[in-house]
Parts: structure tokens; C-alpha cells; sequence
């Protein structure tokens, strides 16, 4: 399928006047769209590539839903959807720079929460956001920081990952209180929800400083790659940067023990 036998068909799925075959050819070219190897030799307008985007969320929702065999969804209906979509095309593409993107889509110098299902949220810096689990909000943004809500009735550890780049910053207040302020150029990745009867495990790659909720019964243990950190509870500095050979970190209250990581060694 070419570029024009492409927007044609796309056209007429927006107007609902696809026959079964041409849904069925939808699939197929959707199929080898996720390689981005058809349209390398594409020139395609930023309203081109926002149709795609759109359309290809749609034809992953359709397919997702047939794997978990919920009420079926019939294309027409699909069509409406896709119609009233692409119609207001100009408010779709601001949404999809709002939401869940592909790693090669995403700029390099924004925030994102990358979730347990691999999929990727630009964090802004004045946003919104919000963490779900199990159809249930445990995470909502505050400015220039993610809070967790503990919730007793998770038992199963689901780890996110934020990625905050060069010239930014950004915090996290864990479930169990801790906060983790991020400096430009680093990552963490940690539980959305501490479990009870676990440890409290998050890595680290760049610099934070924590302060962290004392808990006798669940350490606080920090990866960083070379070095596993654990505290009960206290304030300190860590420089990991996965350039640099060496670990640094500053205590300012309370105490740390420190081991090499044995995956490292």
C-alpha cells in the first residue's frame, strides 16, 4: 500500500464507508506500521503524521479489546469514533501531545513517566497528571511533583520509571511518604505501591536527594548500579551517573550502609 492508497482508504474509514476487505487491509498495513519501515520514504505532513498516530491508537484499542474478549465493537461504530476524531484533527494532535507516545516520538528534553505497560507520558511542567492502577487514581501531580497515595488493598509490586532530562527538575513523594527530588538528567524507577512484609526498593541512575520515612520493619534500599544504599530513615545526597566510574553519597542526617551490587560485579 502507498501513500495515496493509504490516505484514500483512511478517508473512507473516516466517513464509515469501509468494506470488510479494506478494514481487513487497515489491520494488515497497521500491522507493519509498527516497524516505521513503510513510511521511512514517506514525506509526510505534522496533519499526516497525527491521522496515523490516531489511527493507529484506535486499530491497538480494537485489537486489545478482542484479546480480552469484552462486548465485541463493531467497526461502524469504530468509524463514528474515528470520524469525530480526525474531524477535529486540530484538537486530536494537541491531545496526542499530551498522552501516551511511542519512544521514538517523544522529544528529548521533556519529563516522562514510563509505565509498567512500557507505555510513555510526557510529564508537563504546569500538568495534570495522573497515575491509575486497576481502575483506581494513586498518583496525582502537584506542580513540580508526583504524589502516591498508599493503598493497602495493592498487593503487587508495579514499578513506573521517571525521566527527567538535562535542565529540569522534578520530585516524587513515594506511597510511604519518602520524597525523592530529582536533579536534571537522572531517572528513577520504583514502586507505585510499597507492599507490606516487602523492602522498599528503587534505582537510580543520576543524582536525588531523599528524604526518607523511617521504618524499621521495610528498609529503604537505593540501586545505583554499583552500589545498593540502605536506610531506615534519613536525608541524603546521591550522584550516580551512569558516565561517571564511582558512586558519591553526602549523608545529612541519620545513617546509611552501603555494599557493592553484586549484579555489577
Amino acid at each position: 500500500m502507498d501513500k495515496k492508497e493509504f490516505f484514500t482508504l483512511v478517508d473512507k474509514h473516516e466517513k464509515g464507508q469501509c468494506s470488510k476487505a479494506e478494514e481487513q487491509a487497515l489491520l494488515q498495513f497497521y500491522d507493519r506500521l509498527q516497524s516505521r519501515k513503510v513510511m521511512a520514504s514517506w514525506d509526510l505532513s505534522e496533519k499526516e503524521e497525527a491521522k496515523i498516530r490516531l489511527l493507529k491508537r484506535i486499530l491497538h484499542t480494537v485489537r486489545h479489546q478482542k484479546r480480552e474478549k469484552v462486548t465485541p465493537f463493531h467497526w461502524k461504530a469504530l468509524a463514528k469514533i474515528a470520524a469525530v476524531f480526525i474531524g477535529v484533527l486540530g484538537i486530536g494532535y494537541v491531545v496526542l501531545q499530551n498522552t501516551l507516545f511511542g519512544p521514538e516520538e517523544i522529544p528529548d528534553n521533556v519529563i516522562t513517566l514510563e509505565l509498567e505497560d512500557g507505555s510513555i507520558e510526557v510529564i508537563e511542567d504546569d500538568g495534570n497528571a495522573t497515575v491509575e492502577q486497576s481502575g483506581q487514581i494513586i498518583g496525582k501531580q502537584q506542580g513540580g511533583q508526583m504524589v502516591y497515595a498508599q493503598n493497602a488493598n495493592i498487593e503487587k509490586l508495579v514499578y513506573n520509571t521517571l525521566k527527567v532530562p538535562y535542565g529540569k527538575k522534578f520530585n516524587i513523594q513515594l506511597s510511604d511518604g519518602s520524597v525523592v527530588q530529582l536533579n536534571s538528567g537522572s531517572s528513577i524507577t520504583y514502586p507505585v505501591n510499597f507492599i507490606a512484609g516487602e523492602d522498599r526498593k528503587i534505582a537510580l541512575q543520576g543524582e536525588a536527594f531523599f528524604e526518607v520515612q523511617k521504618d524499621s520493619i521495610h528498609p529503604f534500599l537505593v540501586n545505583t548500579g554499583l552500589l545498593e544504599i540502605e536506610v531506615l530513615g534519613t536525608r541524603f545526597n546521591v550522584i550516580a551517573y551512569t558516565e561517571d566510574e564511582e558512586t558519591n553519597v553526602v549523608l545529612t542526617e541519620g545513617s546509611v550502609s552501603l555494599r557493592a551490587d553484586n549484579a555489577q560485579s
